[in-house]
């Protein structure tokens, strides 16, 4: 039996109560991945509860049905659900909701752990793994699982479908374009996506105070001999640049555009004293994903990061963590 066809059998039991998650700091593939399969649901009159350990930001407002998304643990609890989907996510920890699911399938009921992503460094931690290294985006394998199941594509669906497409593609702009890719997202437009909406709120979207902030960190890029490219974040750029935390997001794909650097590394300090690392890099030799593993992360070749303890040292040859 086909994993899309399985799924369908969990997702369409009788009675059924489906717990859907992103992952923590969700971006546009995981929230549109979740959203998308959320409308699905409800068109089939099955019990869906859409939720994330952090709040979306302000960017995903135009989401369909977005202010649906909970982080509240103890209702997901209350739901009692009987198939949890994660979406987006290479290993449970990541999704930042491990301990609600760990607690779930420890009843004797034990809902059915569905996982659907496309990183190929995926843990495969599901009952059931839909798991696409191919394609440019979940969201991407989400719309193969609607067509297998006779889903018909909503301007609702089709809008948080192509969020995802569109964002992990950096609008078609980087390795994870693909023909599929490209003719999809022509289907969804088709289906009552607004491009023009997406676009507006994902990449026209910087504030004056975001581009100030920006120019400081790029007035302080590092060249390794090694031929890497660093930007570090440090909790006090952020305050004084008013919190502007969201507005850190885009710039490891921003420094893509660097015509000779063999890697693109961002570090950014949290407030619990933890790094996150943002990895990314056009070249065929290079494997970032290889790098974030190291750290705990994951990703694909081109892009991925990470999240670990511990202190930046730069040197003139390299980059490391300690």
């Amino acid at each position: 039996m086909p994993v899309e066809a399985e799924i369908w059998q969990h997702l369409r039991k009788p009675g059924n109560r489906v717990l859907l998650i992103s992952h923590k700091n969700p971006d546009g593939d995981t929230l549109g991945s979740m959203l998308a399969m959320y409308h699905a649901l409800k068109r089939e009159n099955i019990a869906a509860f859409p939720y994330c350990a952090d709040t979306p930001s302000a960017t995903y407002e135009y989401l369909p049905n977005v202010r649906d998304v909970t982080n509240d643990a103890t209702a997901a609890i209350a739901f009692s659900p009987m198939v949890i989907v994660i979406f987006d996510s290479g290993d449970l920890h990541y999704t930042g909701a491990a301990e609600l699911v760990n607690g779930l399938r420890e009843r004797a009921s034990k809902p059915t752990l569905i996982v659907i992503d496309h990183h190929y460094t995926n843990q495969r931690y599901g009952d059931v793994n839909l798991i696409l290294p191919e394609s440019s985006s979940t969201c991407e394998i989400v719309a193969g699982l609607l067509r297998a199941g006779s889903v018909p594509f909503s301007p609702e669906i089709s809008q948080c479908v192509l969020t995802g497409v569109i964002t992990d593609t950096g609008a078609f702009s980087n390795a994870a374009t693909t023909k599929e890719s490209l003719d999809l997202a022509s289907h969804l437009l088709e289906g009552g996506a607004k491009l023009s909406t997406v676009l507006e709120h994902n990449f026209r979207n910087k504030k004056i105070s975001t581009l100030k902030l920006w120019g400081k960190i790029l007035g302080n890029l590092k060249e390794t001999a090694d031929g890497s490219v660093i930007a570090v974040i440090s909790q006090a750029d952020l305050v004084g640049a008013g919190n502007e935390d969201e507005g850190t997001e885009g710039l490891a794909n921003f420094l893509q555009t660097l015509r000779d650097a063999k890697m693109i590394v961002v570090i950014k300090e949290l407030p619990d004293g933890q790094l996150k690392g943002s990895l990314r890099t056009t070249r065929d030799d290079v494997d970032v994903s290889a790098i974030a593993k190291s750290y705990g992360g994951g990703g694909h070749k081109k892009a991925a990061g990470f999240t670990t303890k511990g202190e930046l040292i730069i040197d003139e040859k390299s980059w490391r963590i300690e």
